[in-house]
């Protein structure tokens, strides 16, 4: 009886690993997960039971158990055996299966949108904020019945326009505020789908180079013409010789992956701004759009939102600094003054809101995609959960919720543009 128990455990275990192996070779970021693996075994483990037990609660055992993985060793004991991975395959696979039906998706990051929808995105009272916090709750909520957006005025607006001119505007911020020219130097840390580096070098004649932890990414840039280096953020240090001096340093959205949750302290800003400095000429500007959260997420002893809480940890990997200072008294340090900070949170949820209408609109998807991506990944369910909007859930749309001010007018996050200038000692 032994021997047969050892003989169907080892069958389990190799029948699980060849799913696991064809599953990950059918997705874009083909990386084996040894987390998905061990959770994988469970599922199987528990489908034995149920066969032979007819006990279905068998089915909680490995979302317990994933759950406790998530808690225990990536939290508790900091313990991260796959940077990053996560966010690979958010990126690689679950945006690219979205962004199939509706190209207008593509955007990862948010727009500027003062001269868009007839909304005042600067103005932080409590009379605007409401305003448009009960605009973008009827927005989500009537795109499941089939209604167009419409803007402040109850007047009907194109998605698909206000997405890519959202961006557009954004990016003429930002040539004008850090007054690129064709005789800028500048580096883009993250650029993802090439959108602001194929601006800058059609507008200003910049010559602009690029760093990027996909490779895939920095294929596609180096073959649009575009100097590319695969470089992660914690080493940037081991390429400033190779890269050289900038007159223009742009993080936009990505500086949120430079700390990963409690095994990274805050000092890794401190690390990261050292670099900034050497890379940067006298005189030369850093760029970044960062969330920062706020009031430690607003969370409650006994508050549901836990739950958003945590499939936007899970589903995203890295860690946001708190508001409003804790990049600033960094940047001070390391011989970085702050030449303008705006608040652009609003603009961030206006794009968020925008993004899940589009989704909503475009609700075509394909499920054999995303579950062979569940078997592949570590945390593919909560990046699908936190990205996918869901009927009358809107305060439980987990990258949603951080955007939205609650009854007692706290916000989990806030989202920073700030320009650096690097200046001489005296």
């Amino acid at each position: 009886m032994r021997n047969n128990n050892k003989s169907l455990i080892f069958l389990i275990i190799i029948v699980v690993l060849i799913i696991q192996i064809f599953s990950t070779y059918l997705t874009n970021t083909k990386k084996f997960s040894i987390q998905a693996f061990l959770r994988n075994l469970v599922w199987a483990y528990a489908f034995y039971q149920i066969y032979y037990t007819k006990n279905i609660l068998w089915l909680l055992f490995p979302i317990l158990f994933n759950f406790l993985y998530n808690y225990i060793i990536r939290y508790k004991l900091n313990i991260i055996i796959e940077p990053y991975l996560t966010t690979e395959y958010l990126y690689n696979d679950f945006f690219e299966y979205v962004i199939e039906n509706n190209k207008n998706l593509n955007y990862y990051t948010e727009g500027s949108y003062e001269k868009l929808l007839n909304i005042n995105t600067m103005d932080l009272s409590d009379k605007n904020i409401n305003k448009i916090m009960n605009w973008g709750e009827k927005q989500y909520n009537n795109s499941f019945n089939n209604l167009s957006p419409v803007d402040l005025d109850n007047k009907t607006i194109n998605t698909d326009y206000i997405a890519h001119q959202g961006q557009k505007d954004k990016y003429e911020w930002i040539v004008k505020n850090l007054n690129i020219n064709k005789n800028s130097r500048v580096l883009e840390l993250g650029f993802g789908k090439l959108d602001l580096m194929k601006y800058i070098r059609a507008n200003t004649g910049a010559k602009i180079v690029g760093c990027n932890l996909c490779i895939e990414h920095v294929i596609d840039a180096i073959n649009n013409g575009f100097e590319a280096h695969q470089v992660d953020h914690k080493h940037l240090k081991n390429y400033i010789n190779k890269l050289g001096k900038f007159d223009i340093i742009i993080t936009n959205g990505t500086l949120e992956y430079l700390k990963i949750g409690g095994g990274d302290k805050e000092e890794i800003y401190d690390d990261f701004m050292k670099n900034i400095n050497i890379l940067l000429n006298k005189g030369g500007k850093w760029y970044t759009t960062t969330i920062h959260y706020n009031n430690n997420f607003c969370l409650n002893t006994f508050d549901l939102n836990k739950y958003n809480y945590y499939n936007l940890a899970l589903g995203n990997e890295g860690c946001y600094p708190v508001f409003p200072n804790e990049l600033t008294k960094f940047a001070k340090k390391n011989n970085l003054k702050v030449v303008k900070q705006e608040n652009r949170w609003l603009d961030y949820y206006i794009y968020s809101i925008i993004w899940f209408c589009g989704c909503i609109k475009n609700r075509k998807t394909n499920i054999f995609k995303h579950l062979n991506a569940y078997i592949a990944a570590p945390n593919y369910l909560e990046s699908y959960l936190c990205y996918t909007p869901f009927k009358n859930l809107y305060y439980y749309q987990p990258w949603l919720w951080q955007f939205i001010q609650n009854k007692n007018g706290c916000v989990p996050t806030y989202h920073q543009w700030i320009i650096f200038e690097k200046i001489n000692h005296l």
